[in-house]
């Protein structure tokens, strides 16, 4: 991954990355850190600072899991609000996580 973002959105990235490596949320083979700085890592710095860290690396470790059970070449979407409980964080925003093939032009902005 090129390392070519802001320094304080790398500081902040890595506070996320910590958070996840200490999440009891993890799951998989992959490094928890390393997926959270790959996951966040064209997130604009105003987007990441509106939200607590563990909050981030929460979000980002159930959309690992939840690609986890994706079959290959199939889509999966979620929707939902996120309960503490069932979930490991809450937020005030419906959360939709998108897990699909690489593909181009998946989102045109």
């Amino acid at each position: 991954m090129p390392t070519n973002i802001p320094a304080s959105r790398r500081k902040l990235i890595e506070r996320i990355a910590a958070a996840a490596r200490r999440s009891k949320l993890r799951s998989g083979t992959i490094d928890p850190a390393q997926f959270v700085r790959d996951y966040y890592h064209g997130v604009a710095e105003g987007e990441l600072t509106q939200h607590a860290v563990t909050e981030l690396a929460a979000l980002a470790l159930a959309h690992q899991r939840l690609a986890r059970t994706r079959a290959p070449g199939a889509t999966i979407v979620r929707a939902f609000n996120p309960d503490v409980r069932r979930d490991g964080f809450s937020s005030t925003h419906t959360v939709v996580q998108v897990t699909t093939d690489d593909m181009p032009f998946l989102v045109d902005s």
